[in-house]
């Protein structure tokens, strides 16, 4: 069983004149993006630097956005890892998230109860 590391960029703190009121209900719902790692980040760091470099052969030679999403694209095996991630807690990933059309980013509906299994959280209301 091979997993692909997902990174957390979350918020700790409540924000200054916050109160919370009590735990959201399990079957209240949630929308979440999260993101897919990018892959050849490398190649794009070094294509990045050939085309600033003046001198360099491929000076001024500047990716299109398309070029820059198909260098990034993520694996197949990164997509599967956050679809088997979202069925893991029964989100079934077809019918309850839209994925960017580079699949690096996938919107999902689910329960704070699916969302709470997936992230080890408590969800709040404030």
């Amino acid at each position: 069983d091979e997993r692909v590391p997902l990174e957390a960029d979350q918020r700790l703190d409540v924000p200054y004149g916050w109160t919370a009121v009590g735990n959201a209900e399990n079957k209240e719902s949630l929308r979440l993006t999260f993101a897919v790692k990018h892959s050849n980040t490398d190649k794009l760091l070094k294509t990045f630097w050939d085309v600033s470099t003046p001198g360099h052969e491929k000076y001024g030679q500047f990716l299109s956005h398309e070029e820059v999403m198909a260098l990034v694209v993520p694996e197949p095996r990164s997509i599967a890892g956050v679809e088997q991630w979202l069925a893991s807690v029964g989100v079934d990933h077809s019918s309850a998230c839209v994925w960017t059309q580079g699949r690096e980013f996938a919107t999902c509906d689910l329960t704070c109860e699916q969302a709470s299994n997936l992230l080890q959280v408590e969800w709040q209301r404030f």
